[in-house]
């Protein structure tokens, strides 16, 4: 329970409440068994809290226990959002090849597991590093494969839901063939093509 209101702070910004709940999870359940990828979560938000408050060397450490924990778990696809935070981390010490290094990581593993959410997000802090880093012209080059990533997102998506649309509109029109091969006769085929035409209609309007 106080890993989930860890989490459910967390996402609200309560950093210190989510903290303070990391933690208690950690003290009262030991047990990582007990919860989806053990203590994953709750060391990216003790890692995420120390990285607000500038103490960089421990919020690596919880980082490397995220990660540990994500792959004895066998979730080594979630390791990208580590990545993303040790990039951030080395970027705030000044450590610019570990940036990169870190943020290429994370999109490699995320290519490789097909996870295209978690490679537009590795763009997008990359974009947020350039920005602060005021490397402008870096950020606006990453800025368009990003544009180019959201775009062949909503492609995909579009693509599913047509093929979603079809297949709904082919077991529709499997049933109505069905009901109507019930209810006419061979000199009744009329009828039937008059219902394919209008569920065709109807699809197309869809």
């Amino acid at each position: 329970i106080h890993g989930n209101i860890a989490e459910c702070n967390f996402n609200m910004s309560n950093y210190n409440e989510a903290k303070k709940n990391a933690l208690l999870s950690l003290q009262l359940s030991p047990d990582t068994s007990l919860r989806g990828f053990g203590h994953a979560v709750n060391y990216m938000i003790l890692g995420y809290s120390d990285y607000i408050s500038k103490k960089y060397s421990a919020a690596l450490g919880y980082y490397d226990k995220a990660m540990k924990t994500y792959r004895t778990y066998g979730a080594s696809c979630e390791v990208p959002l580590c990545y993303m935070k040790i990039a951030r981390v080395y970027n705030s010490i000044g450590n610019k090849k570990l940036t990169e290094e870190y943020l290429n990581k994370a999109i490699t593993i995320s290519d490789s597991c097909g996870i295209e959410n978690y490679k537009l997000l590795s763009k997008r802090i990359r974009f947020d590093i350039y920005k602060e880093n005021k490397n402008y012209e870096l950020a606006l080059a990453q800025l368009e494969e990003i544009n180019g990533l959201v775009g062949k997102l909503d492609q995909e998506k579009q693509a599913q839901l047509i093929n979603e649309l079809n297949v709904k509109f082919e077991t529709v029109l499997l049933q109505k063939e069905n009901e109507t091969l019930k209810q006419v006769n061979e000199k009744d085929k009329q009828v039937l093509r008059e219902h394919k035409y209008k569920l065709s209609i109807a699809f197309i309007s869809i």
